[in-house]
């Protein structure tokens, strides 16, 4: 608009020179002034559309960063995705692991407790014979001192055994963390019976067998429930 002003200014002197001319001058003046204001308008046309092709430029590259900014985003989340996956691969697999760890910690502990169990019931068992061949005498038939003096021998030897594996086992079964409360239980009580048998032993061999024989009847299914004990849990079988 400013440029406009400053162009009739310079004219305003032509306007006046040809004032009382004819017409077709001041015409040809007026187009002049048209073709002017024409040209004016064109260059700032033209410099808006070179605006806007900058301005579209601008956004066709910013189009083209936001396009290429989104590629990487979801390479990087397709990558965070695959590290997941292999993270969730990872933790089962320890988790496995550390099953079969657990599962082979249990076995090992369950056949160490249910040896020293099983040398415990030898031992009894053993006592048992000894005992009843000393009573075994045929009729009319008396013992010198020397053989009476050997069976009592082998009688205390047999105790001794006996009163040496009461403490492994009862030692076993109540640090054991893998046998469950019924197996502590019935085996813990079958020791301590043993160890209150021992205890009350009476030197006399009838009378401690019978003693001998009301334990086993008490636990007569023993055997039983050793064989079902080594039998590995049924979470187990197949694994």
């Amino acid at each position: 608009m400013e440029h406009l002003k400053l162009l009739l200014e310079h004219l305003k002197p032509l306007f006046n020179s040809f004032s009382g001319h004819e017409p077709e001058w001041i015409a040809a003046i007026a187009l002049l002034i048209q073709a002017a204001i024409l040209w004016k308008h064109a260059s700032t046309l033209e410099a808006h559309t070179e605006i806007a092709r900058t301005q579209s430029e601008t956004a066709k590259l910013i189009g083209q960063a936001l396009e290429k900014q989104g590629k990487v985003l979801e390479e990087q989340t397709k990558l965070m995705s695959d590290q997941g996956k292999v993270l969730d691969e990872q933790t089962k697999i320890m988790a496995q692991q550390f099953s079969f760890q657990r599962r082979i910690e249990a076995h090992a502990e369950r056949a160490r407790v249910f040896e020293v169990v099983l040398d415990l019931r030898t031992k009894v068992v053993q006592l048992n014979q000894v005992l009843a061949l000393s009573l075994r005498v045929p009729p009319g038939l008396t013992l010198d001192p020397f053989d009476q003096q050997y069976k009592e021998k082998r009688q205390a030897a047999a105790w001794i055994r006996v009163s040496e594996a009461i403490i492994p086992c009862q030692r076993a079964l109540i640090t054991s963390i893998h046998l469950s409360a019924e197996e502590k239980n019935y085996f813990l009580g079958y020791a301590q019976a043993v160890d209150t048998l021992e205890i009350g032993r009476t030197k006399n061999a009838e009378t401690d067998l019978q003693a001998l024989k009301k334990l086993d009847g008490k636990y007569e299914d023993f055997a039983k429930r050793m064989i079902d004990a080594a039998q590995p849990p049924a979470n187990d079988l197949g694994k």
